[in-house]
């Protein structure tokens, strides 16, 4: 039996159904790589290892996931729409128009049925996985670690939290599956702990092997690195995936995994609250979801008290705004980032209580709303003052 632990960004590329060196939704090869691994567990060689760090990641991503089926749809819709037109300009021309018509919808619908099928395979895949949990010791390591600015924590790093502590969580899990053999030595299961991360987790001089701060404890339970998901699964069987299958898979992944790099620098920051080592070093990290629309809050307007009627002015306020929100690492607090790119923590307000952006000068309420049961579910909405 030989366990793969892959990180954070190689789930997030087997659920991406787009494909990124192209930027169509046509099949690629994260479609080709998905098949292969399913297929290889299916025969029982190995198992892959999951937390709960790598589903919150893959319930984030897959709304993405699904986004991208939306605007398939939307833009189906309007292709079509723009067809139907056509027919009624040139009727002489309808049943060409006809055809064409279909073929666009068979096209669409082609593609959108691909990616609803490759969410759902994934999610399979994931369900399917072996769960082991992030201890608490797990979490004192990753903050020691962090604070020693050992691999992965070297230099700015604002994404190593989740990726450290998947791999001392798997460490501890291989550990825990230790038999004694008959000499009483200790034998461990074989596992690839993969990541594209080069820069933070191979070695300076050679990028197929781990970092020498990480090297000791790898070695300790005779686990493995593998730079990505592909390469690893040819060193468990080089009959299912030749060279260049492994080198193209790379190559895209590769690709791949410097926009995910630049996307989540653009979309993290650090807790306004708090400060968990004195350098911040990517403990106290907030990762900011995909942006949304919020609305005032209608819940709060009198429908017997009579409103001015300056309608004249309603194009002169902003009756929505799109925002991105997201929980510190660390301490859980809330904050929400402006359209304007400012950070805003809301965790500390309390019902109705407003805060403006410092920067463009947006007023933003919190709402909070008892479900009954002692639950509560709070909101961000625009306040009726920013009119």
């Amino acid at each position: 039996m030989i366990y793969l632990i892959p990180d954070t960004n190689q789930w997030i590329y087997l659920a991406n159904s787009k494909d990124p060196s192209t930027e169509n939704f046509q099949e690629g090869n994260h479609f080709l790589l998905l098949d292969k691994l399913s297929n290889i567990i299916q025969q029982g060689d190995i198992v892959i290892l999951i937390n709960d760090i790598i589903e919150a990641e893959w319930k984030r991503n897959r709304n993405t996931a699904e986004e991208l089926i939306k605007t398939l749809k939307k833009a189906k819709e309007s292709k079509l729409n723009e067809f139907k037109k056509m027919k009624t300009e040139y009727p002489k021309s309808s049943a060409e128009i006809d055809i064409i018509l279909k073929s666009i919808e068979d096209k669409f619908d082609d593609d959108i049925e691909k990616n609803e099928l490759h969410i759902a395979r994934v999610e399979a895949l994931l369900n399917s996985s072996e769960k082991y949990p992030i201890s608490r010791d797990v979490k004192a390591d990753v903050t020691d670690w962090a604070i020693g600015k050992k691999a992965p924590f070297i230099g700015n790093k604002k994404n190593s939290s989740a990726d450290a502590a998947i791999l001392f969580g798997a460490l501890e899990y291989i550990n825990s599956k230790a038999t004694v053999t008959w000499s009483e030595a200790k034998e461990y299961p074989k596992a690839y702990f993969i990541s594209a991360n080069t820069t933070d987790f191979a070695s300076p001089t050679n990028k197929n092997e781990i970092h020498p701060d990480l090297k000791p404890l790898l070695d300790k339970v005779g686990m493995k690195y593998s730079r990505s998901l592909p390469y690893a699964l040819r060193e468990v069987d080089q009959h299912l995936l030749d060279e260049a299958e492994m080198l193209r898979l790379e190559r895209e992944m590769y690709e791949w995994e410097m926009k995910m790099e630049e996307e989540a620098n653009r979309n993290t920051a650090a807790c306004l609250i708090c400060t968990p080592d004195e350098e911040n070093e990517g403990l106290n990290n907030i990762h900011f979801g995909p942006g949304f629309e919020i609305t005032y809050d209608v819940s709060n307007i009198d429908p017997n008290q009579l409103e001015l009627p300056f309608t004249d002015l309603d194009s002169m306020v902003a009756h929505s705004v799109q925002i991105q929100a997201g929980f510190c690492e660390w301490c859980s607090a809330y904050h929400i980032k402006c359209s304007c790119g400012e950070i805003i923590c809301t965790e500390e307000l309390s019902h109705e209580e407003t805060i403006d952006c410092e920067n463009c000068g947006m007023l933003f309420q919190k709402v909070v709303i008892y479900e009954g049961n002692n639950q509560y579910n709070s909101s961000i909405v625009l306040p009726r003052k920013n009119v």
